[in-house]
Formats: structure tokens, sequence, C-alpha cells
């Protein structure tokens, strides 16, 4: 659409919106007519710029990216701060969050389901954590960053079955800080995760605007979708009127119009 508005007008749309359009408004219609790449370097160099770090962008942006997302911003943060975006990311954080972090970087991560590993990978992990005095971290980044999201749904589902609890208590028991919170995001369904993440951006007074733009800017239509299911199973509210309650004009109506999706429609921002 960027392209073609261009060709007609001879005009950018991102600079035409931009002239026309302001605050919260300008910023969430202008984040999704750019390049995902873009806006994801951006972001991350700006959670780790300066004085402290703002942990969960990295999360939010590093852990639930596909491997062609990685490294699509990899590059953009490379041609454009002229320095390597692991680089970054260790020069800024520490320890076995730094470790989760840059292995997710490496962006191998599988897209299959391998039924085969499931069982080793439950066991795997219950010997990395529970089944041993101290915890054996690189075991849990080794699984839960290779293996495919849908694969890590099976693991989780085998280990309540085998171990009694869920792999969430065993994380939340042999890990903390940050890195509890990475290793957390890995095993959550997206939905999940990013419905938890909007409610971060609402609940309470004020609104984090700037989280939740990020919440509709990485998102493609189809999983907000998703996540409104989530919201209103979580939190007892549809997330249209958590949103209708904090928001207000074209900044809301944006909002609210990203998440009418009708059933039939197949599009994704790219």
């Amino acid at each position: 659409m960027r392209e073609e508005f261009e060709k007609l007008y001879e005009r950018d749309l991102l600079n035409f919106v931009e002239s026309d359009c302001h605050f919260n408004y300008k910023k969430l219609i202008t984040g999704l007519i750019r390049a995902r790449s873009e806006i994801r370097a951006e972001n991350l160099y700006h959670a780790m710029k300066g004085l402290g770090t703002n942990e969960h962008a990295l999360i939010d942006i590093i852990i639930h990216s596909s491997n062609k997302e990685i490294e699509d911003f990899k590059q953009f943060f490379r041609e454009k701060y002229e320095c390597s975006l692991v680089d970054y990311v260790k020069s800024d954080t520490s320890f076995n969050f730094e470790k989760v972090l840059v292995r997710a970087l490496e962006a191998k991560r599988s897209s299959q389901i391998q039924p085969e590993l499931i069982d080793e990978d439950v066991e795997h992990l219950f010997k990395a954590g529970e089944g041993r005095w101290g915890t054996d971290e690189s075991t849990f980044i080794d699984v839960l960053v290779h293996r495919s999201y849908e694969h890590i749904q099976l693991v989780a589902k085998r280990y309540e079955e085998k171990h009694g609890h869920t792999l969430e208590h065993a994380i939340k028991s042999e890990t903390s800080g940050w890195f509890k919170v990475a290793l957390l995001a890995c095993i959550q369904p997206l939905a999940v995760y990013w419905a938890n993440r909007m409610n971060d951006a609402i609940r309470g007074l004020g609104t984090n605007d700037s989280l939740l733009i990020r919440c509709f800017t990485e998102c493609s239509k189809p999983l907000l979708h998703e996540i409104a299911k989530e919201y209103e199973i979580i939190y007892k509210i549809t997330l249209q009127d958590d949103i209708k309650g904090d928001t207000s004009g074209h900044y809301q109506q944006l909002l609210e119009t990203l998440l009418d999706y009708p059933e039939q429609e197949h599009f994704h921002y790219n």
C-alpha cells in the first residue's frame, strides 16, 4: 500500500501520515506502516540505550520473533547503529538472562514438532531442575529457545502428566529474576503472553501507551483476535472494554478497529 501510494501521489505515505497525525494515534498508525524490522531494531536500541534497561521489551521482541524476523532486525540494527545487536545485548545484560537472549538471537528455533524428542526433553528439563541439587540453566535455555512453540506446549503438557505439576511451576521454583521471566515467556502460548502484556499496559492508574502500542504493532491482526479471546478468559472483561476505559479519540478507534477481525479474513501485518 505504501509503495502504491508513492506511485500515485509521488509522496511517501509515512511522511504524509506523520505530518497530519498527532500523539498516540500518530505513534500507532506509523507503527503499522513502518517495516517491523525497523521498529523492532529501534525498540531494542532504546530499551538498552543510556542508564537502565527495559528488560521486558527485550523479552517481548527477541523471545517471540521468528528466525527470519530476528535476522531481519539484527541486520537493520547493524546498518543503523553500526554495531552488532548481539554485542549490544551482551554489554547491557548479564548472567543467565544474557545467555538466553544471546541464544535466542542465534535464530535457530525449530519450526517443527519433534514427537520423538518430547519425552526426552521432559526428562532433561526435570533432571536440570527439580531432579537435582541446584539448576542446570543451560538445559532450560537449549530446550526452550530451540524447540518450536508448538513442541514446547506438548512438552509442558507431558511434563505435568509425568511429574504432577506444571513446567511453569518448575521454572518458578528453580530460576529467578529476568531469566525466569524470559523462560516463562518461552513456554506461554503467544496469545496468552500478549494478553498479559496488554493487561500490564492497561491496569492501574494511567496507561503505558508505549507498551500498548508495541503489543498492537508486534502482533498480526489474526493474533490480536486470539489475544482478545484469551484476555476475556483470563481477566473476565473484554479487551475492547478495557481499551475503551483507558484510551480515547482516534487512538481508541484505531485500537478497536485492529481488534475487529472477521473470521473469514486472512490478513497479516508483515
